[in-house]
């Protein structure tokens, strides 16, 4: 077994989602296994469980073995308080928050059917550019054509209800747009924190400093989390100095750094930049 498997068993819904129990024996419903991370940080994220019918929404990490939480540093990790469940393999430890809460734990083992997983490591272990070719010829073609349709249609359907819901949501187009355009700044791996940041600084709020460019940056920087460390040079005071007057005049609460993902960023891809 590997934890790689286990990922794909999570993304894809490959247990069944009722009638699951913690390790504590608290009644679990998966809502949504979250989507996964493929940076630093929890291996899913938004995830939506119910445990004993209480709603929880956060992240979800996942282990062969639950003591693999300590062997890999995470108890020493900001990243990691938010996880809401432990997906594990095997359940040979206890977990628990710097502040001593217990995190709710599912153990696959028992519960998992095995048998796919040789599969799945036929397929990993394919040398083929596309590990499942050699099983395409022996699909109905007609089978393959509806397939492919089937989709297009579901991936078309899904990005027009999702752009359909937050239109609605929104007070006017001209702030779906701010929304929509801060998130696809943020690229593959921050935008939802630039959607984040989009929210926290309404549309309305960066209009009346549009023209002045050290408000704005100080406004968008500061309130992102990167004007939190100590200053290195006057420029860098001079936005502090304006971040500070904006954060208490529109009572402004900044993000937490490790919302922002960093790590494998080519220097353009990296948030401040893209902010900037």
């Amino acid at each position: 077994m590997t934890e790689d498997y286990l990922h794909y068993v999570w993304r894809q819904k490959q247990i069944e989602i009722q009638g699951l129990q913690t390790t504590a024996g608290q009644d679990l419903e998966v809502v949504s296994s979250g989507t996964q991370n493929f940076d630093s940080g929890p291996d899913f994220q938004m995830g939506e469980i119910l445990i004993s019918g209480q709603k929880w929404v956060g992240n979800i990490e996942i282990h062969l073995k639950a003591s693999d939480w300590f062997r890999h540093g995470h108890q020493h990790d900001p990243a990691y308080e938010s996880v809401i469940l432990h997906v594990v393999y095997e359940a040979d430890q206890e977990v628990q928050l710097s502040n001593g809460e217990v995190i709710p734990t599912l153990e696959l083992k028992g519960i998992l059917d095995e048998y796919p997983y040789w599969r799945y490591e036929q397929l990993v272990q394919s040398k083929g550019f596309i590990p499942c070719q050699p099983l395409w010829s022996s699909v109905n073609s007609e089978k393959r054509t509806l397939w492919i349709q089937r989709m297009g249609v579901e991936r078309f359907q899904k990005w027009s209800d999702r752009i359909g819901d937050s239109v609605s949501s929104m007070d006017s187009p001209e702030t779906w747009a701010y929304h929509w355009v801060a998130r696809a700044l943020g690229l593959t791996k921050n935008s939802e924190p630039m959607l984040e940041l989009a929210r926290r600084i309404p549309l309305s709020m960066a209009k009346r400093h549009a023209d002045r460019q050290d408000q704005l940056l100080a406004l968008f920087l500061g309130t992102a989390g990167w004007l939190n460390e100590k200053p290195a040079d006057e420029y860098q005071r001079t936005l502090k100095r304006e971040f500070d007057h904006l954060r208490v005049k529109y009572s402004l609460t900044p993000m937490e750094p490790v919302q922002w993902k960093t790590f494998r960023l080519r220097p353009g891809s990296l948030p401040i930049l893209r902010i900037v």
